[in-house]
């Protein structure tokens, strides 16, 4: 092993500072964010499969940092809640004699 180190120096004042110009900080208000969370995939599957359940007695605990953007994307995943999906329907499966392996479906309104 060497015994030799690399001496770290601490950066002065204007080696550590940065800025951004007005035009570009503009623009990135102007662009916003095409996702409502980002790297979040499975989060907002298991949400929405929660969401799905048409029973009552369920519950979804969702947890995160403060400012994550929890509580928005539970509202927004909400919202996005087709009412038409949450209807109860009554389904029947009956014999298909051109495909007796493939049963057709009738939905009743």
């Amino acid at each position: 092993m060497s015994d030799t180190f690399t001496r770290v120096q601490p950066l002065s004042f204007d080696e550590a500072s940065f800025s951004f110009d007005e035009a570009t900080i503009a623009r990135c208000k102007q662009m916003g964010s095409s996702e409502l969370v980002v790297g979040q995939p499975r989060a907002l599957r298991s949400l929405e499969m929660g969401l799905s359940i048409p029973k009552s007695g369920y519950n979804i605990f969702v947890s995160g940092d403060s400012g994550s953007g929890r509580h928005k994307a539970v509202q927004h995943a909400i919202e996005a809640l087709n009412e038409s999906d949450l209807e109860l329907k009554d389904i029947a499966y009956v014999h298909n004699y051109g495909q007796p392996d493939s049963p057709m479906i009738l939905i009743l309104n």
